[in-house]
């Protein structure tokens, strides 16, 4: 595809990759792109950050934001859940920003930097059903509808699946034509022995299931992927630590809020040490300054950290820049290599010759079977998924029967198939034998 003169929807545009994706989009001259971050002040400082590149280009730069996990609209606690949970149907399509934000964009591109997997693993099942267990312990059966919410809210699968079908379904109606991904292998590239985990617990089980988020939204894509009528659909899956957005030396911040100098007052050999002791350590005014760098979503890391953290067989790490040309280079129609859904697609086993063959000896044998035992038709049992399934296999019956060809049937005008139909119905009805299906209904 030819990027220039096309809108482009980035998500996730703010962060680390979100910006190198921008630039490098911006080399392609294209109308518009739309930068949506999670905060209104975030998108508005990409904006302004790529402001001068965007002149040279004469691209517009539009801004939007929020939480494309959740409602558009504030709702209850139960309501979020019920959303994400619950079956969706076409009327409720509209409540999800993600589809709000996706379907009125109409944009033709659109470039997920969203790190996914993080938002909906790092909800901690984990800690929720500890919760729950230790509820059910104090008194059996008994469980708080707080601890039930909690337990329900954090579920992975469930809304990992919604964010895929809404996100689908948003595509469609904007008449989007390719999604791009950049995904997360979740541990770095790293295996089950990842040192580096966020808690004592190693592997952290919270941060595998970051991973197993990340694998099941490649499936998910691979499957939307060849969804007819979806768009044309690419993930890059960086397997290292990907770095860096500056370098500099002043405050160091944790979620947030500075860091204050602590001193520690010594304690003898042997004493015993208690966190509610006041006079264990005296919190200085001052605040924690030297040098770092910030990798964008992964945090800030001191010189020794990143050192260990990019060191051979340890992460390592992948530039942002490097990720934003592999992605425009598969938008433009070619082959990097680094496509898994292209690699999925290539290594999965398909249909076979044999199989092909087998199926015309298995449907010729059928087929002599009917011929033996006339009156007893197979058409369909309604095991094959919805009653819709056999409702249309068993128009087609009938219109084989009044017809002889399906090329005659198509030729033949509403008011000759109504005739034709009527006349088989009390005939056909008289003929058959009855079946009752599984779900009860009766059916020829």
């Amino acid at each position: 595809m030819n990027l220039g003169g096309k809108k482009i929807l980035v998500l996730g545009g703010y962060g680390l990759v979100g910006i190198a994706v921008c630039r490098e989009l911006l080399k392609r001259r294209p109308r518009e792109i739309q930068i949506h971050s999670l905060r209104e002040h975030e998108a508005e400082q990409a904006r302004a950050e790529l402001a001068t590149e965007a002149s040279v280009a004469g691209t517009t730069l539009t801004t939007s934001f929020g939480d494309l996990f959740g409602l558009a609209e504030t709702a209850d606690r139960r309501a979020h859940i019920a959303a994400q949970i619950g079956a969706l149907r076409e009327e409720q399509l509209d409540r999800f920003l993600l589809y709000r934000v996706v379907g009125a964009s109409k944009a033709e591109v659109v470039v997920d930097c969203m790190n996914t997997s993080t938002g909906i693993a790092y909800r901690d099942i984990y800690r929720a059903a500890d919760r729950v267990f230790a509820e059910l312990g104090e008194e059996a059966g008994a469980v708080s509808a707080e601890g039930a919410e909690g337990l329900l809210e954090a579920l992975y699968m469930p809304r990992l699946i919604r964010h895929i079908q809404v996100l689908y379904r948003g595509m469609q109606d904007a008449g989007t034509r390719t999604y791009v991904k950049v995904g997360t292998s979740g541990t770095g590239g790293m295996g089950l022995n990842i040192p580096y985990t966020h808690s004592e617990e190693r592997p952290s089980r919270v941060l595998l299931s970051k991973s197993a988020l990340a694998g099941a939204q490649s499936m998910l894509l691979f499957l939307m992927a060849r969804t007819p009528g979806a768009p044309i659909t690419k993930e890059i899956k960086p397997a290292a630590a990907i770095a860096w957005k500056r370098i500099a030396y002043g405050p160091i911040a944790r979620r947030g809020e500075q860091i204050k100098l602590v001193d520690a007052a010594p304690r003898p050999l042997g004493a015993k040490f208690s966190t509610c002791d006041a006079s264990a350590a005296h919190v200085r005014d001052e605040t924690l300054e030297t040098v770092f760098i910030d990798t964008g979503e992964n945090g800030i890391f001191s010189l020794e950290e990143f050192a260990l953290l990019t060191t051979a067989e340890q992460m390592e790490f992948v530039t942002p820049e490097e990720i934003a040309q592999y992605l425009c280079f598969e938008i433009e129609g070619g082959n990097t290599g680094h496509d898994v859904i292209n690699a999925l697609d290539n290594a999965v086993l398909g249909p076979t010759y044999r199989a092909g063959l087998l199926r015309h000896w298995a449907l010729e044998r059928m087929c002599e079977l009917e011929s033996e035992h006339p009156g007893h038709e197979s058409v369909a049992f309604e095991m094959l998924g919805p009653a819709r399934n056999s409702k249309l296999l068993f128009e087609g019956h009938l219109l084989r029967l009044a017809f002889g060809t399906m090329r005659a049937a198509r030729e033949a005008s509403a008011e000759e198939v109504l005739p034709k139909i009527k006349s088989l119905l009390p005939f056909y009805a008289d003929s058959c034998k009855f079946h009752i299906t599984r779900t009860g209904r009766r059916g020829y």
